[in-house]
């Protein structure tokens, strides 16, 4: 594979009439996408866009794909943005496609796609062969990280590593026929569920808030793909709707522990196998597990063939099988850095290990279980406390919306336990203060309470902890946050 749009290419030849894509408003079959694809490509050939070029992408998950087919036809570097996000100047961008302005990227550079741009398609020649990478090593795209902790870095990925990655995803992660991914194609999750339909000729449905449930029963979607957050909301919508949903028969959670409530929500509404995957957009599926009765959220799951992981200390020196240690792990093909950053990239990937700031303990039957990230615990006077495991209990708490803990240093400095909730008015507080102080004690009780409209996550629905500790330390100096005396 020197060129992803092959896999297109090869399809609107075999399957011309096969559905390609389906993003609830637009449906094409492998001929017309791959004839669309080669008609912007012209356009943006036309438009300067060259080889080997960066290429950011902001656009809607459908009209993204179509896109990145074009710029793969071009032999171009490509990058899905997370939403309309400002990223790294450092990355060195070449161009930006979006359907909205952009106002922090040079005019000259931004390719702004609009209903007369899009109509204009008709008269365009199609470009004909698809450019050819390099070789092999030749970058073919970015992905980006989440960005919890500030700006999202980015990991490149070679024609070989992206193929190698591709053909091994099959054995934890994407079965393409009959399948829907809740992720959008800026996550390396979503993108490998879109990458793997066309390799295998199935169509890629791009996950739509307002249609993701009606494209399910459409297609009688059988395998469900989504983070806790994810498959929740869409839960939400089928428990609205009153209709059941019996096509799906596999579900696999990733990005978060499911909370023991959700898994029986899930089993409520599904008639399927559910399975947790462990993994990082830096080195892809780490390990993998059944969800079964005895499931606990900090089960990672087997470590899957070609990932190694240890647990060590801050030295890096392996713990004692069995205790609790910082999480490193190899595999075939992971990153070795990350695209232009020398400074992250040397406090993430070390001796030829990535690092990807959780900590954890292997058990003996082999199953890696995890004790929070590392670069979120919160440190109250030498208590550590692990603010995900506050998330589990907030969230399964009647009358709470929404939820999550995070840290906060105050006026006097010191960092504190804080937790920002989504409830209705009456909803009282002081109950749950008790409840919680009878279940976490007094060290791990929070001192300051936010009432939100709503909790900030990312793509894949993780805690902008970061982002909130900055927002609501404000609010504390302000003097707007509950606080409670001697917690």
């Amino acid at each position: 594979m020197l060129n992803p749009f092959r896999f297109i290419e090869f399809n609107a030849r075999a399957y011309p009439g096969r559905i390609a894509l389906d993003d609830g408003a637009t449906v094409l079959n492998f001929a017309q996408l791959a004839g669309l694809a080669r008609r912007i490509a012209a356009r943006l050939a036309g438009r300067g866009v060259k080889s080997g070029q960066l290429v950011l992408t902001c656009l809607p998950p459908g009209l993204d794909w179509v896109f990145t087919q074009a710029l793969f036809h071009e032999a171009c570097i490509t990058c899905s943005n997370h939403g309309y996000a400002e990223v790294d100047s450092a990355l060195g961008v070449d161009w930006i496609i979006s359907d909205k302005p952009q106002p922090h990227f040079p005019a000259d550079k931004l390719i702004l796609i609009d209903e007369a741009w899009l109509g204009a398609l008709d008269q365009e020649v199609a470009a004909e062969r698809p450019r050819e990478y390099a070789s092999e090593d030749a970058l073919c795209r970015l992905v980006l990280t989440s960005g919890t902790t500030g700006h999202a870095k980015a990991v490149a990925y070679s024609v070989a590593r992206l193929d190698t990655r591709l053909r091994t995803t099959s054995s934890y992660w994407s079965v393409a026929r009959g399948e829907m991914n809740l992720m959008v194609i800026s996550t390396l999750g979503g993108f490998m569920t879109a990458l793997s339909a066309a390799l295998t000729g199935d169509a890629y449905f791009p996950p739509n808030p307002q249609g993701n449930l009606k494209t399910l029963r459409k297609y009688a979607i059988r395998s469900l793909i989504g983070s806790p957050v994810q498959l929740a909301r869409l839960l939400d919508e089928i428990i609205l709707s009153r209709e059941p949903l019996t096509s799906v028969k596999e579900i696999r959670s990733a990005g978060g522990a499911l909370s023991p409530v959700l898994i029986a929500a899930l089993r409520r509404y599904f008639a399927a196998e559910i399975f947790n995957v462990y993994g990082a957009t830096e080195v892809g599926g780490v390990a993998f597990c059944a969800v079964t009765p005895t499931y606990d959220p900090a089960m990672a799951g087997f470590l899957l063939h070609g990932a190694a992981v240890e647990l060590v200390d801050e030295q890096g020196a392996a713990v004692p099988a069995g205790e609790e240690g910082l999480v490193r792990i190899r595999s075939g093909s992971m990153a070795t850095g990350y695209y232009r950053n020398p400074e992250a990239s040397a406090a993430t990937f070390r001796d030829g290990w990535f690092y990807p700031g959780d900590r954890g303990r292997l058990a003996g039957n082999g199953m890696l279980l995890l004790a929070g990230r590392n670069s979120e615990l919160i440190n109250r006077g030498g208590i550590k406390i692990d603010p995900a495991a506050i998330d589990q209990y907030l969230l399964a708490y009647p009358g709470i919306k929404d939820a999550a803990a995070f840290g906060l240093e105050d006026a006097s400095g010191v960092q504190e336990l804080a937790v920002a909730l989504v409830a209705a008015p009456t909803f009282s507080l002081d109950q749950l203060r008790a409840d919680m102080l009878a279940k976490f004690g007094t060290a791990r009780s929070a001192r300051y309470w936010f009432r939100a409209q709503g909790i900030p996550r990312n793509e894949m629905g993780k805690v902008m902890r970061a982002q909130m500790s900055r927002f609501f330390a404000g609010q504390v100096l302000a003097g707007q946050a509950e606080r409670v005396p001697g917690a």
